[in-house]
């Protein structure tokens, strides 16, 4: 004989309803709300395991606190740290670590929905303040890891406030926002993801839902966001750098700069100037003179990343002359040392140890080192796309770089057909205005 069937109220604290509800949003993907595959199978086993997982934890918690907790208001907590486990499966990638999910212990009265209310008042803080003439003060820090779109927006603060010399380019230490303890890292194209997922999106505007995937938009919350910081240097240093030329500061936009740049004309430079103010450019961004340092390297590769032609650079030079003066050299040897030690401390295919090998293999095409870095760009393109996906912005720049190497060595066929792929992907993904997007489009049209 069947056991009875239990059916509960909308709005009863039960379990069941509790997991039901939960797979059947899990179930919704799937065609006729049902699993059909192994790996339909597998999404519900883990969802069931999260579930227990979660629940475990919540009342492990209520138990060690003084005082009684009644049932009613433990689920309610049950109910909020399953919507935080969901949400954290989106934004908690290599980007925000899965070993510190500080959020939810910060912020277990909070829900899920709340904090996003709270975050889209935050994206939206500079109108609101524009418009009020009130600062606005929020829980959280914007960042962006495009530097010619910080850079330019550090430009718009200093002439928005009238030549306000508090205008400055703050650099954190990403490594260092990951171990310090209570602050979170999150993605905001990961938040709006989630939210589709949920048909929530409508929570964040349209407007700044493409401003924050055009500035690939980073938020961190915690006290302690300061500790990361390396560098605050201020618009007044900034603007002398040899990089930063007249439309640059004048244009609102960096579609109008492009516009005003491309309407002037530039004197042509060698491989050897073009060098010297890359790299004279880096220096004054690294806050030292020694052009040998891990963040003077980077920062040449942050200033070459959208190209020269980018800073108005007129020069028929190829990449290997312009990054032999960058010292690339050195920072061949240092990058070879990087990924060793990240393929020995967290694994051959850790989107860390990859970063650093596609760096590697970056350094080998500026040097004209076609066929070491072809090698190591496709097997990063393969192990990217196996590990995060096919879309993973980590993979479309493998694709890029990879599409340049093989243009490089006049296989022109093969690195047109890449790139084609490359800018179609990002443009779906990213959106056509995103600055990587552009990068594309424009190597496909040179």
């Amino acid at each position: 004989m069947a056991p009875p069937a239990f059916f509960a109220l909308p709005n009863s604290p039960d379990v069941a309803r509790l997991v039901q509800d939960r797979l059947s949003r899990v179930q919704q993907r799937f065609s006729a709300c049902s699993p059909s595959t192994l790996s339909d199978l597998r999404t519900v086993v883990d969802e069931l395991s999260t579930i227990s997982k979660t629940c475990a934890t919540v009342l492990d918690d209520i138990e060690t606190q003084e005082g009684e907790t009644d049932v009613a208001t433990a689920f309610k907590e049950l109910e909020a740290a399953l919507d935080w486990a969901k949400f954290l499966q989106y934004v908690q990638t290599e980007h925000s670590p899965a070993e510190h999910p500080f959020l939810f212990r910060a912020h277990r009265n909070m829900t899920v929905l709340q904090f996003v209310r709270a975050m889209a008042v935050h994206m939206g803080k500079t109108q609101l303040q524009k418009g009020t003439g009130m600062k606005q003060d929020t829980m959280f820090t914007s960042m962006s890891p495009i530097f010619e779109w910080a850079l330019h927006t550090t430009k718009n603060k200093w002439s928005d406030n009238n030549a306000d010399e508090r205008a400055s380019l703050v650099v954190f230490d990403v490594r260092r926002l990951r171990q310090i303890q209570g602050v979170a890292l999150f993605r905001i194209s990961d938040v709006i993801r989630f939210l589709e997922s949920e048909n929530q999106v409508h929570m964040i505007s349209a407007q700044l839902r493409d401003w924050a995937r055009n500035c690939d938009e980073y938020v961190t919350m915690g006290r302690a966001v300061k500790d990361a910081v390396v560098r605050v240097i201020p618009w007044s240093e900034l603007q002398s750098i040899p990089i930063i030329n007249d439309p640059f500061i004048r244009a609102y936009t960096l579609g109008r700069y492009r516009q005003w740049r491309d309407e002037r004309e530039y004197r042509l430079h060698d491989g050897e100037e073009v060098g010297k103010i890359v790299v004279r450019s880096a220096n004054v961004l690294a806050g030292h003179d020694a052009p040998n340092t891990w963040m003077a390297q980077h920062m040449v590769e942050l200033i070459l990343k959208p190209g020269v032609s980018f800073w108005g650079i007129n020069t028929n030079a190829s990449g290997t002359d312009v990054s032999n003066q960058g010292r690339w050299k050195e920072a061949e040897e240092l990058e070879v040392q990087v990924v060793q030690t990240t393929k020995r401390v967290l694994g051959d295919e850790h989107p860390h140890t990859l970063g650093s090998m596609n760096n590697l293999a970056a350094t080998y095409s500026n040097q004209g080192r076609w066929k070491e870095a072809e090698e190591l760009g496709v097997q990063v393109m393969q192990t990217t796309k196996r590990v995060l996906g096919d879309e993973h912005p980590d993979t479309l720049t493998s694709m890029h770089n990879l599409a340049f190497t093989l243009q490089s060595q006049a296989r022109h066929g093969e690195a047109f057909a890449l790139m084609k792929r490359c800018s179609q992907l990002r443009e779906q993904v990213l959106g056509e205005q995103h600055p990587d997007t552009q990068s594309s489009l424009d190597t496909l049209s040179d």
